[in-house]
């Protein structure tokens, strides 16, 4: 039984971990160029930290482990908060209202098994962080994760042909319409 606090489902070898790196490098370079300001850029560099792993761990046992998820959430609490000094309380209550409302609709569909709870934890946090961008925003953040996750279904089902499916990692799903939406529909600046 793996610990709480182990984010790796079976040791990795040396490469892999140079590879992990480089991607958490790459993704932090992109972090810092697509956040338009400081509570923004605390908040996109904990994705770009947790991304590699969350996805490696989600593929590898279809969990998403709580500490990432929760170093994730904690990133965009202090990111919307130091927004909400720079501009206001209700600009810092906006991402809070989205990420709400995201976690309700998401765990009204857990508890029907469409979703895993660490899905509906990383989905609010991720929609919270894009929040900022308007709605549009977080509308295209989750149909990006809908359309990736069906496509991800298509391809799984042609290559399983019969057999049973154990259900989609939607965690890399929703952490790769974040980096799409970072890069392609990034925010006003």
């Amino acid at each position: 039984m793996m610990s709480i606090l182990e984010t790796t489902p079976t040791p990795m070898p040396p490469a892999d971990r140079v590879l992990e790196l480089g991607a958490v490098v790459l993704l932090g370079g992109l972090a810092v160029t697509v956040a338009p300001d400081v509570g923004a850029q605390i908040s996109f560099l904990a994705v770009a930290a947790v991304t590699p792993a969350l996805v490696r761990h989600d593929l590898a046992v279809r969990r998403l482990p709580n500490p990432l998820v929760g170093l994730l959430a904690t990133a965009f609490v202090v990111g919307s908060t130091l927004r909400g000094v720079d501009s206001g309380l209700l600009s810092a209550s906006i991402p809070f209202g989205w990420a709400a409302l995201w976690f309700a609709v998401a765990f009204a569909l857990a508890v029907g098994g469409a979703f895993g709870m660490g899905d509906v934890k990383l989905g609010a946090a991720l929609v919270g962080i894009v929040a900022p961008w308007g709605g549009i925003a977080v509308g295209a953040l989750v149909a990006g994760a809908g359309v990736i996750g069906l496509i991800v279904v298509a391809a799984t089902a042609l290559r399983a042909r019969g057999s049973r499916s154990r259900g989609v990692p939607f965690g890399p799903c929703l952490l790769a319409s974040f980096w799409a939406l970072s890069v392609f529909g990034g925010p006003p600046l």
